[in-house]
C-alpha cells in the first residue's frame, strides 16, 4: 500500500476517534478543542485525496 494511503488511513482513524471523543464530551471547551481537531483532520484529508488524483509531475 502506497505511503499515501497509510497516511490517509491513519488519518480517518484519528478523525473517527476525534469525533466520538467530541461526541462524549461533557463541557463546551471540550467538545470544541476535538471539533477543531476534526476540522483539521478533515483539511488534510482532502489535500491528501486531491494530491492522489493529481498526476504525479515527476512520472511526467
Amino acid at each position: 500500500m502506497p505511503k499515501r494511503h497509510n497516511e490517509i488511513t491513519y488519518i480517518e482513524t484519528r478523525l473517527a476517534k476525534t469525533l466520538r471523543q467530541a461526541e462524549h464530551s461533557s463541557g463546551e471547551c471540550d467538545r470544541a478543542s476535538h471539533e477543531g481537531l476534526a476540522d483539521l483532520y478533515r483539511s488534510q484529508l482532502a489535500e491528501l485525496r486531491k494530491n492522489l488524483t493529481m498526476p504525479n509531475r515527476a512520472l511526467i
